[in-house]
């Protein structure tokens, strides 16, 4: 009866380690249809995650690298052809170009060639080659007179006596030149001289007093001068510039002339 329990016995352990055997069996097998499943192409098939999908075009690809058209492609900005091609600003002939604006090259030529020719009455001096002298030397010699130069002819007045062209008008003739000598004392007193046209008209004052009161106007043609020389040789005189040179000086004391007009002149010069 022992014989058979212990039999009986043996048979249950044998059956039991038997079945507790298979245990480790069949769960063994699951890793080797399972590995497929963790090694195999849902893990491995990795085109999902280490594919065309993180590794692919749409990473590494023309997404990223088509950069050359709006940011690489930087014609725009860089082609600054037109902030640096800087004719307009720089081409600045308008305004650097100012021989238009100032300079004597804007007034016209002075005329300096006369005619000559038979000696005109009015030059009561005689004449030398296509001067025309007009003689007052004399005290009051002409005084309150009007001494008419002639055209075509340089003219020389010379006022040398005291008194000697007081009052009077000299009138410059057409294409022609003059020179206004006041030399006496009061030579010149309260004359009135108008320029001739084409030609230099120029007034010297060197006797005291000499040109007290004169009145010179200038011609639209021709260089103007007023000049003054002695002691209160210029007292009250004017000179009325016009579109030519117009020029006034002072010196040896002399008092400064009015001169009018002078915006008017294309070279006006005071050395007063």
């Amino acid at each position: 009866m022992a014989a058979l329990a212990f039999s009986f016995a043996l048979g249950a352990a044998l059956l039991l380690a038997c079945n507790r055997g298979s245990l480790p069996f069949d769960q063994g097998q699951p890793p080797a249809d399972g590995g497929a499943a963790d090694g195999g192409a849902a893990d491995g098939g990795g085109t999902a995650d280490g594919g065309t999908a993180d590794g692919g075009t749409a990473d590494g690809g023309t997404a990223d690298g088509d950069d050359t058209g709006p940011d690489g492609g930087s014609t725009g900005d860089g082609g600054s052809t037109g902030d640096g091609g800087g004719a307009g600003d720089g081409g600045s002939t308008g305004d650097g170009g100012g021989t238009g604006d100032g300079g004597d090259e804007s007034c016209p030529p002075d005329l300096l060639d006369f005619g000559g020719g038979e000696c005109p009455d009015a030059c009561t001096g005689g004449c030398a080659g296509d001067t025309c002298h007009v003689d007052c030397s004399a005290i009051n010699g002409c005084s309150g007179e009007t001494i008419s130069c002639p055209d075509g002819w340089r003219c020389d007045v010379d006022c040398a006596g005291v008194n000697a062209c007081a009052r009077a008008t000299v009138e410059g003739g057409e294409d022609a030149a003059l020179e206004l000598r006041c030399s006496g004392v009061s030579a010149c007193l309260s004359l009135e001289l108008t320029c001739p046209e084409g030609g230099p008209c120029a007034t010297t004052c060197t006797g005291v007093s000499a040109c007290t009161g004169a009145a010179v106007s200038c011609a639209p043609r021709g260089d103007c001068s007023l000049e003054c020389t002695a002691a209160g040789a210029c007292s009250s005189a004017s000179v009325d510039c016009d579109a030519d040179a117009c020029r006034r000086s002072c010196d040896g004391g002399s008092s400064r002339p009015i001169m009018s007009d002078c915006d008017e002149s294309c070279d006006c010069v005071s050395e007063c």
